[in-house]
């Protein structure tokens, strides 16, 4: 469910920039942002303005099923880390620091995304 909420996410960001007019200036846009992309962008940008707030809706009506069955989910998701009582071994995390390198590295991606629709 989370992967799907960040995947949808991803495309309605993608979509609204090359609707707002800041993907154009990037090298060789006007070979690949043509006419029938910018159209398939567009809808893709409306359908997803109408599946993002189901799928939050459906996150949300998730973590309060599991709050009934008084299993401690969104502690889980705070602490990242879920009592077992089966011989089920727990998830391995990566370590912290190679999280923060991703999260850098995104932010530059789109910094140089903004940098280059100013140009």
């Amino acid at each position: 469910m989370v992967c799907a909420l960040l995947f949808s996410l991803l495309l309605q960001c993608i979509s609204g920039l090359a609707l707002a007019g800041l993907l154009d200036q990037l090298p060789l846009a006007e070979w690949w942002l043509t006419d029938n992309i910018f159209s398939l962008l567009e809808s893709t940008h409306f359908f997803l303005a109408d599946v993002l707030p189901m799928l939050v809706f459906m996150h949300v009506m998730a973590v309060i099923c599991y709050k009934l069955k008084q299993k401690p989910l969104v502690l889980a998701m705070i602490t990242g880390c879920q009592s077992h009582d089966s011989g089920f071994k727990p998830a391995y995390f990566v370590s912290s620091s190679r999280a923060f390198l991703v999260l850098v590295a995104a932010g530059l991606v789109t910094i140089a995304i903004v940098a280059l629709s100013m140009v």
